[in-house]
């Protein structure tokens, strides 16, 4: 979705879920025939944005799927979130709520 110019990073806690990431990465690469990858993967906290090796505001759009609900320091998640963003960006966060 972000083309050949584009660039993804993935974050995750998990060492398991990261290798599921990485597994894909070739193959993702060359199935839309670029000629190397533009995803790196870190493993990390949400909560601790600030701590991953990423310079200041160099992503347009944060998509977070089901994992802020998990965060014990939303408040954290928020402020990292936004310090990574570029000035106008968009953050889409997904959740799941239920109540039994």
């Amino acid at each position: 979705m972000v083309g050949k110019e584009g660039f993804v990073v993935g974050l995750d806690m998990i060492d398991e879920q990261l290798d599921i990431g990485i597994s894909f990465q070739e193959y993702s690469w060359a199935a839309f025939g670029y000629s190397a990858s533009n995803v790196a993967f870190h493993k990390g906290y949400i909560e601790s944005l600030k701590d991953l090796p990423l310079d200041p505001e160099p992503f347009d759009v944060i998509v977070s799927n089901r994992v802020v609900n998990l965060a014990t320091n939303k408040q954290a998640v928020l402020r990292g979130a936004f310090n990574l963003l570029k000035p106008g960006g968009g953050i889409y966060f997904f959740n799941i709520y239920a109540d039994r």
